[in-house]
């Protein structure tokens, strides 16, 4: 019975060991192939994140690939969307933002390697 046992284990730790190489391999490929928009954006460029209205009486909460202070945006990538009449609008904003922000320093610390 303990055999069996140490066998489904290692069987376990054997799986665990593949899916996490097999994850690791595919986030370094995908970060090998970024968009066109991001290979051209200038070297000073960062992500920063965001917030704007639209039209729809609504914030959107986004990350933004733009030179410091400049104004063209080289990519924006939507974190949420919030209605403006949500009761918890407040708290809803400083999550998402405080995501944005983590999303920001991700991608910034991909785009340096």
């Amino acid at each position: 019975m303990a055999r069996i046992v140490i066998e489904v284990i290692i069987l376990c730790l054997f799986l665990w060991a593949a899916v996490s190489l097999s994850r690791r391999w595919s986030g370094l490929r995908r970060a090998q192939h970024q968009s066109p928009a991001i290979a051209t954006a200038p070297t000073d460029a960062s992500w920063r994140a965001t917030h704007v209205g639209n039209e729809k009486n609504q914030t959107e909460v986004l990350v933004v690939l733009q030179v410091p202070g400049g104004t063209d945006v080289w990519d924006r990538r939507i974190c949420t969307v919030i209605e403006n009449q949500d009761p918890d609008y407040d708290k809803r904003l400083y999550n998402a933002m405080e995501d944005a922000r983590s999303r920001a320093e991700l991608l910034n610390g991909m785009r340096d390697t």
